[in-house]
């Protein structure tokens, strides 16, 4: 049975290397790193199905959330693109959960051109009948006039990566996520300076990403 995966594949032309990466359907996560050209070193498969998702959740969720981390992060030091992000169905009887097969596989199914990673997840999502996400609001959320710190821009990766911003202080804190913010409220807790300067930077990070539109 034909196999869906969605990957990418970039490159330094400076240092002359390159990195793949590559998800399988059941939520394998596959990547290679090596000169250019050339194989590459394979990094050891993650198999997000021994991992506990959150309550709902399907297990290639987690391994797609670290590809997007991953292609955010590497393209810094990547530039160069070799094969934009894109979701295919490989060769009959690839077996998923070898590093190997799949990279070679995928960068002999992969189409040329460009695309935006996020319609490429949205594609991958249908082809194996998982609910399409909305796309995170990267975008928007550099657009806010309200100035940040360099602890506000981290939370705010955090949560354009569609990951929440926790902290609890004796049964007293919160959680932000993309959508809202929610404070879990035990007892009276005063916090120290350190405490608020984390909660500002949080709260600075939710209203940047969620600006007011009116």
């Amino acid at each position: 049975m034909a196999v869906a995966v969605i990957g990418f594949r970039r490159a330094n032309q400076t240092t002359g290397r390159q990195i793949t990466a590559v998800v399988t359907q059941s939520g394998f996560l596959h990547k290679s790193s090596g000169p250019l050209g050339m194989p590459g070193r394979l990094h050891c498969a993650r198999d997000v199905n021994r991992v506990p998702s959150g309550p709902g959740g399907h297990p290639v969720q987690e391994s797609v959330m670290l590809l997007r981390r991953l292609h955010e992060t590497q393209q810094h030091t990547y530039t160069r693109v070799l094969i934009a992000p894109a979701a295919v169905r490989l060769a009959d009887g690839v077996d998923e959960a070898s590093t190997a097969e799949v990279i070679e596989a995928f960068t002999g199914a992969a189409p040329s051109g460009p695309r935006p990673l996020e319609e490429a997840i949205s594609a991958f999502y249908r082809a194996i009948g998982q609910p399409v996400r909305p796309a995170p609001a990267t975008a928007r959320a550099w657009q806010s006039p309200i100035p940040g710190t360099s602890r506000s821009n981290q939370y705010l990766r955090v949560l354009t990566q569609g990951s929440p911003v926790t902290a609890r202080h004796h049964g007293t804190g919160y959680t932000i996520t993309p959508d809202a913010v929610r404070l879990h409220y035990r007892e009276p807790t005063p916090l120290d300076r350190a405490q608020v300067l984390d909660l500002y930077a949080a709260l600075t990070a939710w209203l940047r990403l969620n600006p007011d539109e009116k």
